[in-house]
């Protein structure tokens, strides 16, 4: 096919079926004259393909569309590829959304919207992607405004609340550590409780900076800002571990329990180890996007979160 502007490629009957618009710059790369444009309709459900591991959403009709132009692997247009999923009345608690298959996603592959935008159209939802492989219009379930609103702001308040009450405890806890002589043991059990609700106060934190900043910064801040989050959870969890450590050596092993350095030691494990996770996670690119929208199409949650 000689170098053109934008075509149109229409499917089955004119009326029932979707459509798919190539940009021209596509054809206008490649060297040849002669680019086999191959479009694929999948039935996933009979032929047992695309199976993402707690998949959430439902795929529109267990239909999958793959484009491919020629050999090349297409990524990063300027100038995206439209395609208009044509479709019932879809029910109203229901948010369709535009998704391609990733097979670096978790384990298996699955659906993942990075360089995907949804958009409504007359016929149905247009996906608007910067590359060429397959895509599905996944239906996800959604909440209504109000109440999407209403969870919100109790989320809000809440991590607001308990921000307050770590700050308090932390203060608590510095003041009889430093008004009063207390024995060793003690000083070590008010340094723990220190860590893990310090801990707490950052989770708090990281959860109202996701979801107060992620909608308007760029894709980098986005994935440091999940790195953060998903840091602070581990820590959690890690300092309650440790609390339990702590707790079974002085009530039930209480005889030959002395350590070196023994909070400090903690520390490390206690904030170092997370970091380790984290580190390494971000390393091979397991930070994912995913979207919350309410009946409206309205988006109350833009985050980057840990892909499992």
């Amino acid at each position: 096919t000689p170098p053109q502007g934008p075509k149109t490629l229409n499917m089955t009957e004119k009326e029932k079926a979707g459509k798919i618009q190539l940009p021209g710059k596509i054809f206008q790369s490649l060297n040849s004259w002669t680019v086999p444009v191959v479009v694929m309709v999948l039935n996933i459900h009979q032929l047992g393909m695309f199976k993402e591991v707690n998949q959430t959403g439902q795929v529109l009709d267990d239909t999958v569309v793959g484009i491919t132009v020629g050999e090349m692997s297409i990524s990063g247009l300027q100038n995206p590829v439209q395609l208009t999923f044509a479709h019932e009345q879809l029910p109203h608690d229901i948010t369709p959304q535009c998704v391609f298959w990733d097979p670096s996603r978790g384990m298996a592959g699955g659906w993942s919207s990075s360089g995907c935008v949804t958009q409504p159209g007359d016929k149905g939802p247009v996906c608007s992607c910067d590359h060429l492989t397959f895509f599905t219009l996944l239906l996800n379930p959604a909440l209504d405004g109000s109440t999407a609103q209403a969870l919100t702001a109790i989320a809000t308040a809440g991590c607001g609340v308990g921000m307050a009450f770590s700050i308090f405890t932390i203060a608590f806890c510095i003041f009889l550590r430093c008004r009063f002589r207390l024995e060793k043991t003690l000083r070590i059990n008010l340094g723990l409780h220190v860590n893990l609700v310090g801990s707490l106060f950052l989770l708090n934190l990281a959860f109202l900076l996701n979801s107060e900043l992620s909608s308007g910064i760029q894709m980098g801040t986005c994935k440091v800002l999940a790195g953060l989050t998903h840091y602070c959870l581990l820590c959690c969890f890690t300092w309650t571990a440790l609390e339990g450590c702590h707790f079974y050596l002085v009530f039930i092993k209480v005889l030959g329990t002395y350590i070196h350095h023994y909070l400090a030691k903690l520390c490390l494990v206690g904030w170092g180890f997370p970091a380790f996770v984290v580190g390494v996670a971000g390393a091979i690119d397991t930070y994912g996007e995913y979207i919350i929208q309410t009946t409206d199409h309205q988006v109350i949650a833009h985050m980057w979160v840990h892909q499992q």
